[in-house]
């Protein structure tokens, strides 16, 4: 019965050690992760996805999960997961809210760390206003994510260059309500307003508005 049992557990080992030999080869393998970003700037509050691929001595790895996350001063953090496909491709959603690097992790394997910028959403409504011959364009709109006391500028288009002629501040709601004196002659105006870009954000900018004035002979 003894020699019975160490002829099993022999076996029992040998079968270990097959088993355990992918997982081995696995490691020795030169594994490649690639991070793709979406195109930039990602403009909030959209949800986007990173892109890549998985391989193993330029094999595709199948049915494996990949972490995508974000990096700050070195930490790792997952926001989202996907598992690769048969070509070793893999899709995973994400909605970021400021700028950041991004990465993907597998095991061991870390994908190259990918620069995320984001813009942010900028309203934009006009009202005009008349009294005699002083026209006045009233901007008003908000910020997402909010931005409260920074600064909104109003743009004209001159010639293909954006040019500033007034700002505001948003409010604690992140809201902006702006007042641009109108030359009093006929015209027509192509203009936007922009929240610069700063650290956090690259530059956010509204939908483009076009104001036709037209002063008519009494």
């Amino acid at each position: 019965m003894i020699r019975r049992a160490c002829v099993i557990s022999a076996m029992a080992a040998v079968i270990l050690a097959f088993l355990a030999t992918p997982a081995l080869a696995a490691s020795a393998a030169d594994v490649k992760l690639t991070v793709v970003p979406p195109p930039l700037p990602v403009r909030y509050p959209l949800t986007v996805a990173i892109t890549g691929t998985l391989t193993a001595d330029g094999v595709p790895l199948a049915g494996e999960d990949v972490q995508v996350g974000q990096t700050v001063d070195g930490a790792f953090t997952a926001v989202a997961s996907a598992t690769t496909d048969a070509s070793g491709s893999y899709q995973a959603w994400i909605k970021p809210a400021a700028n950041g690097t991004w990465t993907a992790l597998w095991g061991d394997a870390q994908g190259d760390e990918v620069a995320i910028t984001v813009a942010p959403h900028v309203s934009l409504a006009l009202t005009h206003v008349q009294s005699g011959r002083r026209l006045t364009e009233i901007f008003r709109g908000a910020v997402g994510p909010r931005h409260a006391g920074m600064s909104v500028l109003v743009q004209k288009s001159v010639g293909g260059v954006w040019k500033t002629v007034a700002g505001g501040s948003l409010d604690a709601r992140s809201h902006y309500r702006i007042a641009w004196n109108v030359p009093y002659k006929t015209a027509t105006y192509k203009l936007r307003t922009i929240l610069p870009e700063h650290a956090d954000h690259a530059q956010g900018t509204s939908a483009t508005a076009r104001l036709r004035v037209v002063i008519r002979k009494s």
